[in-house]
């Protein structure tokens, strides 16, 4: 909620993110000032109740990305992961990708 809440109050901000996101509302994603990036996971689909909708009727809805991670638990990115796990170090493999391509793109030089 932290990162949605800066981003809500803050305009040089020009992407955002949220892994496992938590403590988040629509009200909150409403004013976000940047596209953002969601990647919640099995246990967050209450947090992310009505986000994708709030965000899609802001200038940045279409902009920004959701990937839900429906097999695994809220933390598994975080020290609560256990990447001698096959299926969660793919999915952290997996979520550090699309990270990095939605950072690379939102912050490249020639970015809008």
């Amino acid at each position: 909620s932290i990162v949605m809440q800066t981003c809500s109050t803050n305009e040089r901000y020009q992407a955002a993110g949220a892994v496992h996101p938590s403590f988040i509302s629509p009200d909150m994603a409403a004013t976000v000032q940047c596209p953002f990036i969601f990647l919640p996971t099995k246990d967050d689909a209450k947090a992310m109740t009505g986000i994708k909708e709030a965000m899609d009727k802001t200038q940045f809805g279409a902009s920004s990305v959701y990937k839900s991670f429906d097999t695994m638990h809220h933390g598994f990115c975080t020290g609560r992961g256990d990447l001698n796990v096959p299926e969660q170090a793919a999915a952290v493999t997996e979520a550090i990708h699309l990270l990095t391509t939605f950072f690379n793109d939102k912050l490249a030089p020639d970015a809008a």
